[in-house]
């Protein structure tokens, strides 16, 4: 009887180590404990992310400074795209310029040939079916025909060499157009007279000139 009753006293407290009870409540610890060992080694490091920190900042100072780069790049060109685009203003202005005074010269040139024109139409009658302008002239036939029209002269060289020029004609007395005037005298005697008082024959008149 009484190891009958000290039966029930003698039961475990506690399940045996390897009861199934005990392998199912600690399955799942066993799995998260391998799995942090198998984490744990892949993790980075306070070395690693200090590297990966400089790593970064060492990408973003080069980009950085390549697009400060750029920038002054494109500011440099700017200022020579401004400094041509300046300079074909000018041109342009120059340009502009001299096509208007063109213009105006060009204007100005038209009115003056069209009053030449119109001023030409007015002294000059144009008459139709006539043709304009004629026979040009030999300047030398006109010259010889005016001299010839105006007066006769010597022919030959010799008529020339014996005509008297003015400063060999003797100078008459002074009463010599009053006397002849009062009273005619023949050829011979006037030409006596005339020689006794000169001393000299005076000269003969030249031959006329042959029609």
């Amino acid at each position: 009887m009484e190891a009958a009753n000290q039966a029930p006293d003698s039961i475990p407290s506690t399940p045996a180590r390897h009861s199934p009870a005990l392998s199912y409540a600690s399955e799942p610890q066993m799995l998260q404990e391998d799995g942090w060992r198998d984490i744990l080694p892949n993790l980075l490091t306070k070395t690693d992310f200090e590297a990966l920190s400089d790593r970064l900042g060492r990408v973003v100072r080069e980009e950085v400074a390549q697009l400060r780069a750029d920038m002054v790049n494109m500011e440099a060109r700017m200022s020579v795209a401004e400094a041509e685009t300046k300079a074909l203003r000018t041109d342009l202005e120059h340009t502009n310029t001299a096509v208007t005074g063109q213009e105006a010269d060009m204007a100005y040139l038209t009115t003056w040939i069209d009053d030449l024109d119109n001023r030409g139409r007015r002294l000059n009658l144009r008459v139709r079916r006539v043709r304009e302008g004629g026979p040009s002239e030999n300047i030398p036939d006109t010259l010889r025909q005016i001299f010839t029209q105006t007066g006769p002269g010597p022919n030959n060289a010799e008529e020339i060499r014996r005509s008297p020029k003015l400063s060999t004609y003797p100078r008459p007395p002074a009463n010599t157009s009053t006397r002849l005037a009062n009273k005619v005298v023949p050829p011979a005697t006037t030409r006596t007279a005339a020689t006794t008082q000169t001393g000299s024959e005076p000269p003969r008149a030249p031959a006329p000139a042959p029609p």
